[in-house]
């Protein structure tokens, strides 16, 4: 086995596909640095055994993220004791992988290109090398986690609360509670590379471990998941087959559907909603489709819900600023038209994406932010009827910004969360079951003193208390917790 070490150097590749550096056995690598052009990543590799055609344990970039015609910093390293391989792009921690097993390697180092066999070199680099580098140790670049965008906040199979934001640094990280209402833990990185962008969503599935999608830098959708409650996540893969070739423009939203598979649905490029879902309960998913019948000129991010039948609804903003809405007539059928959600509403209509959730009774209720600032709510008088007209919720609105996000508390009475212009969290409760809502106020104590710039994130954990996060506009995340259900809740405290 090779000791500690780290490589590194400045690259201008002209194609993609050549190696970059290498370190030669007797009859292949002990470890390459490359590029790969069926997507556009950087790789880093190393062999477990000293055949021409070995297994390799490789940490791969993000897709799109090697570029042609631009100097780009690359840097591997290798931690003998733990196996952790390490892949840094332009000083961004861009992809991790473990390798236990190997040989130790004799041959020379080298430069634009690799050992191919015992005599036989190959994949030379077109393009441009300049400061090469190495050390006998690792050189760690410290991750920024740092966050940026929204927070996804799913209650575990345990009933604690985990939240995943993504880091400056363009992965997703992940921290959770170590009991029901408890503190959260130490931040770790989720699955084995970065290269997002946006906001993750994720959900419980039917086995109740915990599955993350998210949009890559090169607008296609990935996911991971846990091969067993509570186990660290596997590595990112694309979702589905036939990912528009425009790629996606919004955040992803996902929902376990009747059968307990999973449905994600994702706004493309081309204004359109598209989905996709497993064809069996933990299985592969099938090939992305639009959605619905005239569904073009979609503007925000799509919010799925599901009808008192089973049956998937899915909500977003679109144009001239209103809010439109697509449904299964039955669960797992085709979707039908896409129609203007409500009467009335914002004279000059919305500027948040919606917030729709499924009432006590069965009916259907969306929230959403005006352009006058104001949060405005619509329902279905009954359960798959028509909605009715849009009107303000609660008394003693400020201004808001962003989208308010609402929950279903454990008893049945719908609670509102939203960020005002001066960044504070504000909250509302109906005060019976379907009833109209209170007086609006500030959601829990000692909230940063310059505010949240994401909007709040909501759940229920496993003592059916609610649990809010938000991220500060210095970009660190904090939570607050009811003591009971219904409780008022303690003071925002920062997660570590």
């Amino acid at each position: 086995m090779p000791a500690d070490f780290t490589i590194a150097a400045w690259v201008k590749p002209t194609a993609l596909g050549g190696t970059v550096l290498s370190q030669s056995g007797t009859n292949t690598v002990d470890f390459k640095l490359w590029t790969e052009p069926v997507d556009r990543s950087w790789r880093f590799a190393m062999a477990r055994t000293d055949v021409a055609s070995p297994v390799l344990d490789t940490a791969a970039s993000a897709p799109g993220t090697a570029r042609v015609g631009v100097w780009t910093h690359v840097m591997a390293s290798y931690t003998k004791a733990t196996g952790r391989m390490t892949l840094y792009i332009s000083g961004i921690n861009a992809a991790k992988a473990t390798h236990t097993t190997g040989f130790n390697a004799t041959g020379g180092f080298r430069m634009s290109g690799h050992k191919t066999g015992a005599s036989t070199w190959g994949s030379w680099l077109q393009g441009h090398l300049a400061y090469v580098q190495t050390w006998d140790r690792v050189w760690p670049i410290d991750s920024d986690l740092t966050a940026s965008g929204d927070i996804a906040a799913i209650t575990g199979a345990t009933g604690t609360v985990v939240a995943y934001p993504r880091g400056a640094d363009i992965w997703i990280w992940g921290s959770g509670q170590g009991t029901v209402g408890g503190t959260f833990g130490h931040w770790v990185q989720i699955g084995n590379r970065s290269g997002f962008i946006g906001t993750p969503t994720g959900l419980q599935g039917a086995n109740n471990t915990l599955v993350l999608y998210a949009r890559g830098a090169d607008n296609q959708i990935y996911g991971v998941g846990q091969p067993s409650v509570g186990a660290a996540f596997t590595s990112w893969g694309a979702v589905g087959a036939g990912q528009p070739a425009a790629g996606f423009a919004s955040d992803p939203s996902a929902i376990l559907t009747t059968n307990n598979t999973i449905a994600v649905y994702e706004r493309g490029a081309d204004g359109w909603i598209w989905g996709t879902n497993q064809a069996t309960v933990g299985g592969v998913f099938g090939t992305w489709r639009r959605i619905g019948i005239g569904g073009a000129g979609v503007t925000g991010r799509p919010y799925v819900t599901k009808t008192a039948n089973g049956a998937i609804v899915i909500y977003a903003r679109a144009g001239g600023k209103k809010i439109h809405g697509v449904a299964q007539p039955s669960p797992g059928a085709a979707f039908g038209p896409w129609q203007t959600i409500g009467t009335a509403g914002p004279a000059a209509g919305f500027t948040s994406d919606p917030a729709p959730i499924q009432g006590a009774n069965g009916t259907i209720v969306l929230y959403a932010t005006g352009a006058d600032g104001k949060i405005y709510g619509v329902g279905q008088p009954s359960p798959g009827s028509a909605f009715g007209a849009w009107s303000t919720v609660g008394a003693g609105q400020p201004t808001f910004a962003g989208r308010p996000t609402a929950l279903l508390a454990s008893s049945n009475k719908i609670v509102i969360y939203g960020r005002d212009a001066d960044a504070k969290i504000w909250g509302v409760g109906q005060a019976t079951v379907g009833g109209s809502f209170g007086t609006w106020s500030i959601a829990g104590p000692n909230q940063p003193a310059d505010g949240f710039a994401s909007d709040p994130a909501v759940v229920l954990n496993g003592d059916d208390a609610i649990t809010l996060l938000a991220r500060s506009t210095d970009n660190r995340i904090y939570t607050t917790d009811q003591p009971a259900p219904g409780a008022a809740f303690g003071a925002w405290t920062e997660i570590p």
